[in-house]
C-alpha cells in the first residue's frame, strides 16, 4: 500500500496548491483573436491578412488580435492557425472569441485535449479524452525509483483514471511478470484499494482530480473580473453549480493559467487551484483503454 498511496499523494501534493481568489471588475480584451476586419467571424480573408502582415506588406495590427499562438510574434504559423480556424480544422486556445470568452473553453468542452501542469520545477502532462484521463509515469516515479530499476524493468508506464478506477499501465520489459514486451495493467478499484490498506478516500481523491479537469458542454462560465493567485493578477471565468464551482484563471492573451474546483461550501471550503503551462489538442501520448493489456493480478503480490 505504501506505493500505491505514494504514487497517489505525489499526484495530488505536486498538481494541488492553495490560494484566494478576489474579484474586482474589469474587462478581459478589446479583440477577437484571428479577426482582423472587426466583423466577428475568422475566415480566409482574416488569416490572408495576417499572413501579409507576416510578411512586412500590410501595416502591423495589436498582437492581442493577430498572434493565434501567443509567441509574441507574427509569423506564416499564426495565418495558419487561422485559416484551420476558419475552416473548423482547429481550435484556438489563446484568445478570446465574439463573446469575450476565452477560446481555450471550446477545446475543454469538446473534451479531447492535454494539459501540461507546472509546479515548483516539476511538470506533468496529462491526456484528456471525455472521462478517461491518462498520466505518463515518469514525472513522478523518479522519486519512489531514484536509481531507475523500476524503468528499465517497467517501460512505458502512466496512470489511467477511468470508468471510476484507476489502473497502473505499463509493458514489461524483461518478463517480471508476463512475457517479455508484454503490455499490461494493474486494477486499483475501490475493493483492491482496500485490499491494500486503502479506503474510500482514496477513491474519492481521483474523483477529485477527474471533476477538475472534466468540461462538459452545458457548463455555463460568466467573467467575474480580475483575482489574485499566487501574487499575479488574472481574469477569473467560474462556473458555479449546486455543491461545486469550477474556475478559471486567464492571463495574457487568454492563456490559461490556473484551473480550480472546490467542492461543498464555497466559502468555508479550502480553494484548490492547479497551475497549467500549456493546453493543447494533441492526445496522441496518451493510452485510454485496457482492452489490449493482459492483466497483472495484484492480489497475488499482496
Amino acid at each position: 500500500m505504501k506505493t500505491i498511496k505514494k504514487i497517489t499523494a505525489i499526484i495530488l501534493a505536486v498538481i494541488l496548491c492553495a490560494a484566494a481568489p478576489v474579484a474586482t471588475a474589469a474587462a478581459p480584451t478589446d479583440y477577437m483573436l484571428c479577426d482582423t476586419d472587426g466583423d466577428k467571424v475568422i475566415t480566409a480573408t482574416d488569416a490572408r491578412k495576417i499572413l501579409r502582415i507576416s510578411a512586412k506588406l500590410d501595416e502591423e495590427l495589436p498582437l492581442l488580435q493577430i498572434d493565434a499562438d501567443n509567441d509574441f510574434q507574427i509569423t506564416a504559423s499564426d495565418a495558419r492557425l487561422a485559416l484551420r480556424t476558419s475552416a473548423k480544422l482547429a481550435k484556438l486556445t489563446y484568445g478570446y472569441n465574439a463573446d469575450g470568452m476565452p477560446n481555450v473553453l471550446d477545446t475543454l468542452r469538446g473534451g479531447v485535449y492535454s494539459l501540461v501542469i507546472s509546479y515548483d520545477g516539476f511538470n506533468m502532462t496529462v491526456y484528456v479524452n471525455h472521462d478517461s484521463f491518462f498520466m505518463p509515469a515518469d514525472p513522478f516515479f523518479g522519486d519512489i525509483d531514484p536509481d531507475g530499476m523500476m524503468s528499465k524493468m517497467l517501460t512505458d508506464m502512466g496512470l489511467l483514471f477511468t470508468g471510476g478506477n484507476i489502473y497502473l499501465l505499463f509493458t514489461d520489459a524483461i518478463g517480471l511478470m508476463a512475457t517479455a514486451g508484454t503490455k499490461c495493467y494493474m486494477s486499483f478499484d475501490e475493493e483492491s484499494l482496500g485490499d491494500m490498506g486503502g479506503d474510500g478516500d482514496d477513491m474519492a481523491e481521483i474523483g477529485y482530480l477527474t471533476e477538475m479537469f472534466r468540461f462538459s458542454g452545458d457548463e455555463e462560465f460568466t467573467y467575474k473580473g480580475t483575482a489574485e493567485m499566487e501574487e499575479k493578477s488574472y481574469e477569473l471565468f467560474s462556473c458555479a453549480k449546486p455543491g461545486s464551482t469550477k474556475d478559471l484563471y486567464v492571463g495574457y492573451n487568454g492563456k490559461l493559467s490556473y484551473i480550480s474546483y472546490t467542492q461543498g461550501d464555497a466559502e468555508n471550503a479550502e480553494i484548490i487551484a492547479t497551475p497549467i503551462s500549456y493546453v493543447g489538442s494533441d492526445v496522441s501520448g496518451g493510452s485510454f483503454t485496457i482492452a489490449d493489456r493482459e492483466l497483472v493480478d495484484l492480489s497475488g503480490l499482496i
